[in-house]
């Protein structure tokens, strides 16, 4: 028997996990997306599932790096600036929560929500065709003896509170991932981490959506809100889409769209950049990360995909060529068989990350219009986090207890 009917805004990994465990919980669903389910910010991105990654985005020194990186055009994190009221609001917010008690309040949510989507990841896998998670870990490799302090310091923080992580010298390194030539300082070794191709997994999903009864419209425009104490129907370029709950999953967009609503959601876009060598000189077969310049690295059946950079304030799809140079340039100092040239005809994806300025995401009903669920502002976690905040969401829509506590992750937490 049908829970009701439940409208889903937004076609990235947060909307198509969300309507997956709707669909399990017994809701009619349909998803309306602007793009057609087969590009935008979760297809290009570094696909990896990340327990390692328990310490926000606004930390501190975050404000102190990040003043030295404005002015480098190649570094790895950049403000647009600009006169926004908004982007002053959140950048305010960013200062207020940069502090080591903000951190102590919110490793173990973050720990909780990634080991717990990596076994959502594995089970949804096995309802998917030739989709596989490589849970293989994750190397953070330190060119500098800095750097490789830092994260020996974020290693014993992960051991304090119940992850694993090894710390390693060269020789174990290479013995760890012996296809790998490096020239490092050293390394930390997360075994909990997990790697997959973002795409592969996203387009089976979508065919099992539409399998088990969820509708999917794309190419939605103009999505218009129709009001009366709840949310009551969504007017698009596609009809008119009726439902007795709606949930905005809509990325970097929520924030203008959950504004018409007259909610007041803080985030900024944090655009990334991607590129997918197809034929490497060398192919890992862990994913890692080059500490220092923030670059991701994961083995796909595509190719070797290179990740990095945050711009935040930037909403436009503009390339920004220096800052791509920056990610290309890092490579070779990390992996000295690349050169820079080997990337010279790679493609080049963007995409934008919906960010908080408290580093955690969005997940909940709100206050204002008691059938409308938001999930949203999982920065660079979005696709660690998908199934687990899908999973919440439907528990919520359900009127169950979620089964972790998120009161933390309210919507109007900023109001």
């Amino acid at each position: 028997m049908s829970k009701g009917s439940v409208v889903v805004l937004g076609g990235g990994v947060i909307g198509l996990c969300t309507a997956y465990y709707l669909n399990l919980k017994g809701f009619v669903v349909t998803i309306l997306d602007k793009g057609d389910f087969s590009s935008g910010t979760s297809f290009g991105n570094a696909g990896m599932i990340v327990p390692s990654h328990f310490v926000p985005l606004a930390q501190p020194g975050m404000i102190t790096k990040g003043i030295k990186w404005m002015f480098d055009a190649q570094s790895p994190f950049y403000v647009k600036p600009r006169l926004s009221k908004n982007l002053l609001d959140w950048g305010w917010k960013f200062y207020r929560h940069a502090t080591y008690k903000h951190v102590a309040n919110t490793v173990n949510i973050l720990k909780r929500l990634n080991l717990e989507s990596k076994i959502l990841y594995t089970e949804l896998a096995a309802q998917l065709d030739d989709v596989e998670i490589k849970s293989k870990g994750l190397i953070m490799y330190c060119k500098t003896q800095s750097a490789f302090d830092e994260e020996i310091a974020l290693a014993n923080r992960a051991l304090a509170i119940g992850l694993k992580a090894e710390v390693l010298d060269v020789k174990q390194l290479k013995k760890l991932d012996p296809t790998m030539s490096i020239d490092v300082e050293g390394g930390v070794y997360f075994p909990e981490d997990a790697f997959f191709s973002p795409s592969g997994f996203l387009e089976k999903l979508v065919m099992h959506l539409k399998d088990i009864g969820v509708r999917l419209i794309s190419n939605v425009q103009e999505a218009e809100f129709i009001v009366d104490k709840n949310l009551k129907q969504i007017n698009s370029s596609k009809g008119l889409f009726s439902a007795d709950q709606f949930v905005i999953c809509a990325g970097a967009w929520t924030r203008e769209l959950t504004h018409s609503l007259g909610l007041k959601i803080s985030m900024q876009p944090g655009k990334g950049y991607s590129f997918t060598l197809e034929s490497p000189v060398e192919m890992p077969s862990i994913c890692s990360i080059l500490t220092e310049a923030k670059v991701a690295v994961t083995p796909m059946p595509e190719g070797l995909r290179f990740a990095g950079t945050m711009e935040i304030g930037d909403m436009t799809f503009s390339v920004n060529h220096q800052r791509v140079q920056g990610i290309k340039k890092s490579i070779p100092n990390y992996f000295p068989n690349f050169q820079v040239d080997d990337f010279s005809k790679t493609a080049i994806w963007t995409g934008l990350r919906p960010c908080s300025p408290d580093g955690l995401p969005y997940i909940g009903r709100t206050k204002k219009l008691p059938n409308v669920l938001v999930a949203t502002g999982h920065g660079m976690m979005g696709m660690s986090l998908g199934p687990i905040t899908g999973k919440l969401i439907a528990e919520i829509a359900a009127n169950q207890s979620p089964g972790i506590e998120i009161s933390k992750l309210a919507v109007e937490r900023f109001h």
